[in-house]
């Protein structure tokens, strides 16, 4: 994938001091009572928690980690 094939506030967000919303979506496993993240405006955005507090750290992580492995 090439710069210009990438969305402008994933570009923008990876210059650096600028912050982006980003999407999520929240659902939450009743057998196991784990919670899991998908997002609509971040491919490859899946997170697993066994809390929401673990869940929204780990959002965090990997929202950054996607940014930062997206081809320049």
């Amino acid at each position: 994938m090439k710069a210009a094939d990438l969305p402008n506030w994933v570009l923008t967000v990876r210059q650096g001091d600028v912050s982006a919303p980003v999407r999520v979506e929240v659902h939450h496993d009743r057998e196991n009572g784990s919670y899991w993240v998908s997002s609509p405006d971040l491919d490859g955005l899946v997170v697993t928690g066994g809390t929401l507090d673990e869940l929204k750290k780990e959002t965090f992580a990997a929202c950054g980690a996607l940014l930062a492995l997206s081809p320049r």
